[in-house]
């Protein structure tokens, strides 16, 4: 018999992902996109045939094709990002529901080229594999409308802004210039790699708005490693950055965004204890939480699940490490964090290791990138 809380997930119907850059929509950041219509509005995001059967499939037990990437991965390792998301745990809400959490990205502007991200994501990856590279993509008027469309909300929503570097888009900045609702939180992912006129004309916008803010800081690891992993990365600068935010008191919350890939786990405990450092020295007052991400196998490799099985007992030391430097902090989902963790944790040990496909992956992107201290990766692979 079919048991539709094993199927149905909050996701999709309280979150709405929209790629202007790539003319794609999707509800689930996991979920599978969908080519946005040449002609459409804004109804078609809450009312069209796909998502209605989407919907359908979950509420009655039935693994609906559009969420195959959590399928996957609960029959390859027993959990999947559903048990992290999902903010359900009955049937009783799922009808008339409206998207409530928008997550947009406006184009792929960026300065860093992240070892598991790629081309579509980055201009520098772009750059890198010699491809064309549009820095004045005009979206301005799929913009207008969807302003449009978010006035008519009267309930207060969050707008996620994802990219490439959102701090370097001007489609971003003009989206801001249009959007007037006062019920909106936007919540904007960085890389934490803004330089210093950038962020300054970033922080002056943040503190002319009457509206609450949340930023995001993308990150896993510390030092030259993250500066590695995350190809581009400052890690001075991120740093210093870090400390902007927390003083900026129109932020309101700070969110840390780990994605946890083969290459950070044996270390991340050092970026906890450093993350909840600069806060406990600089502003512990400000509210912040912790939701983290993971490399799936996708087109590469650096899943954390092919890592040595006793890998998880570094998963352990940060869990162990997130308990003992949050005390004095302002921090909240705690449960989240650690069932993230956990999820981690029983992903390394519930599947094979298989080191060659990281190093193999790890030869071919040694190539694109010329500067990669391969020896420091190849480092966090054995104890």
């Amino acid at each position: 018999m079919r048991d539709p809380l094993k199927t149905i997930c909050s996701r999709a119907w309280t979150d709405l992902n929209i790629d202007f850059y790539l003319n794609r929509w999707k509800y689930c950041c996991k979920a599978v996109w969908v080519p946005i219509p040449e002609k459409y509005d804004h109804t078609y995001f809450i009312d069209n045939p796909y998502i209605k059967k989407t919907r359908e499939e979950l509420a009655t037990g039935i693994e609906t094709s559009a969420c195959n990437w959590c399928w996957k991965d609960y029959k390859k390792t027993g959990h999947a990002w559903r048990d992290v998301a999902n903010e359900w745990s009955n049937l009783e809400k799922y009808e008339n529901v409206t998207p409530y959490h928008f997550v947009l990205t406006f184009d792929n502007i960026c300065d860093q080229s992240c070892l598991y991200c790629g081309p579509e994501n980055s201009t520098k990856w772009a750059k890198e594999l010699n491809r064309n590279i549009d820095l004045k993509l005009d979206i301005k008027k799929q913009i207008d409308a969807l302003v449009k469309w978010l006035a008519s909300f009267d309930t207060k929503i969050i707008i996620q802004i994802l990219g490439g570097e959102p701090t370097y888009s001007y489609n971003f900045y003009y989206f801001l210039e249009q959007l007037k609702n006062s019920n909106v939180i936007i919540s904007v992912t960085s890389n934490g790699n803004t330089v210093n006129k950038t962020i300054e004309k970033f922080l002056k916008i943040i503190n002319s708005s009457s509206r609450e803010w949340h930023i995001g800081l993308s990150n896993e690891a510390c030092g030259e490693l993250a500066e590695n992993i995350r190809y581009g990365l400052n890690m001075k600068r991120f740093e210093n950055n870090l400390k902007l935010y927390l003083n900026t008191s129109n932020v309101t919350r700070l969110v840390f965004s780990p994605t946890m890939n083969a290459f950070n786990v044996k270390n991340f405990h050092e970026y906890i204890k450093l993350i909840h450092s600069i806060i406990l020295s600089t502003n512990k007052e400000k509210e912040l939480t912790w939701v983290g991400n993971w490399v799936n196998d996708g087109p590469i490799g650096f899943d954390c699940k092919h890592l040595p099985k006793h890998f998880s007992s570094y998963i352990d030391k940060a869990i162990e490490t997130m308990k003992n430097t949050s005390k004095d902090l302002n921090i909240d989902n705690n449960s989240d964090v650690y069932s993230w963790l956990n999820n981690m944790k029983k992903r390394i040990q519930d599947h094979d290791e298989n080191l060659n496909i990281i190093t193999n992956y790890l030869d071919r992107v040694s190539h694109i990138k010329p500067l990669l201290n391969k020896q420091i990766l190849l480092d966090q692979l054995h104890d």
